[in-house]
């Protein structure tokens, strides 16, 4: 149903439509779309509408959820504290199961201390563009089909390596469900390597 009323120092009438009406959805999803007819009494002038939004700024709506969000945590602090601590609680027991992440140093030491098994989890192209010296290319896509031809010994060390870190937490998390029981992970992958002018060889 529509309302009509009259604007402030006007005598034009303001006809309103509310949402869900038809000529409410012309006003481009607006809560209220308003229209002022005005008419000219001299001469033979046609109606001349005029639309006005009532739709509130999304500056203001953005503003009133944020004051909201500050209350409800003030209010509920004990409750959001313990959500926070199960959500880093479960990040840091899932980034458990994908292997401990070990810097290019410590990499390293590893490598003189045990041999581990450096497995390249990159594609073939990006693997012959620069690798770690005696890594193994094993692309991410090809690990379930081929890993136990690759490190048939689940009880030695694998170090897994990708370009950016994102492929060897999951891979991580397959070799421990295999059963490997010494996975570590390069942490920033080879980008990280490079960043800390550690050398890479080409095949």
């Amino acid at each position: 149903m529509k309302g009509v009323g009259r604007a402030a120092n006007s005598k034009c009438p303001i006809v309103t439509f509310p949402v869900g009406s038809d000529h409410a959805r012309r006003g481009e999803n607006s809560r209220l779309a308003v229209y002022t007819q005005a008419f000219s009494r001299a001469g033979a002038a046609f109606p001349v509408l005029r639309y006005r939004s009532g739709a509130r700024s999304s500056g203001l709506i953005q503003r009133e959820f944020m004051e909201k969000l500050i209350l409800f945590v003030a209010e509920q602090w004990m409750l959001v504290g313990g959500l926070l601590s199960c959500v880093m609680l479960l990040s840091f027991h899932e980034s458990r199961r994908a292997g401990k992440q070990l810097t290019p140093h410590q990499v390293v030491s590893l490598v003189n201390q045990e041999s581990p098994v450096l497995l390249d989890l990159r594609d073939k192209g990006d693997y012959n563009k620069g690798h770690i010296i005696d890594s193994v290319n094993l692309p991410y896509a090809k690990l379930d089909g081929e890993i136990e031809r690759v490190a048939s010994d689940k009880s030695k060390p694998v170090v897994l390596i990708c370009k950016l870190g994102q492929h060897s937490s999951a891979a991580g998390k397959k070799l421990a469900a295999m059963g490997y029981s010494q996975v570590y992970r390069l942490k920033g992958g080879v980008g990280e390597w490079q960043a800390m002018q550690m050398p890479l060889v080409k095949s």
